[in-house]
């Protein structure tokens, strides 16, 4: 066996033995009782992060197509002044080419 494996195993093997031995002592003073009031409280608070995560989440959606509804409407609005521009002009030629004729 290397140095380095031995080192390695002289210092996992007492480490192992302190967690051991604390989680033997930590279930000594508490009961299932206990245990069941702490996955409890740690369910709840898993639950409202949960659910302010994905709240937020929708928040920010809605507000990104309220942004992008509020572009087309402008669009929309330019798009229509051009094309009542345009027809202006169209109707303007019509009556100068009937001018004319006449």
């Amino acid at each position: 066996m290397s140095v380095t494996t031995e080192l390695g195993a002289n210092k996992l093997i007492p480490a192992v033995s302190y967690i051991a031995s604390f989680f033997t002592a930590l279930g000594g003073f508490i009961t299932q009782m206990d245990v069941g009031l702490i996955v409890g409280i740690a369910c709840a608070l898993a639950t409202a992060f949960v659910n302010w995560f994905y709240q937020k989440r929708k928040s920010l959606r809605e507000e990104r197509s309220a942004e992008i509804d509020d572009r087309i409407k402008e669009r929309s609005a330019a798009l229509d002044d051009k094309i009542k521009k345009l027809q202006a002009q169209v109707l303007l030629r019509q009556l100068e080419g009937l001018e004319d004729e006449r």
